[in-house]
């Protein structure tokens, strides 16, 4: 079972190395403010895969944390890992949920690919 405080122990440990991650603007419009890193596979599928694999069912410690971060580089691969602005990853998060599941990261992709592509074209014909 994930337990909410699992992926915030996650992301507050990881977050140190998310600044090298993003880009400088959002992947599907282009704005340049209020950025933030998406993870395409989310956190809460790749700590619950963790836990089910090392027969853990409680809450995460300090050194579980350690060893989630070194023992999934999923968490930090750039085919993960994808920068939106605000607006965009709340628009995201609306069509598939929170913590939406691993089944749905292929529906995930496809969406973030054609809506960049809808505002591509929006922004040729208006440029």
């Amino acid at each position: 079972m994930i337990e909410k405080n699992d992926v915030k122990r996650v992301r507050a440990k990881a977050k140190t190395v998310y600044h090298r991650l993003k880009t400088d603007t959002c992947f599907i419009c282009g704005k340049d403010k209020k950025l933030e890193l998406h993870h395409i596979l989310p956190l809460s599928v790749v700590i619950g895969n963790w836990k089910q694999n090392n027969n853990n069912i409680g809450e995460l410690n300090a050194a579980d944390v350690d060893r989630i971060l070194k023992e999934e580089p999923i968490i930090f691969e750039p085919e993960n890992c994808i920068t939106l602005c605000r607006v965009c990853h709340l628009q995201l998060h609306r069509l598939f949920g929170k913590d939406y599941n691993e089944k749905q990261v292929e529906k995930v992709k496809r969406y973030l690919t054609k809506t960049k592509l809808k505002f591509d074209t929006r922004s040729t014909k208006n440029g």
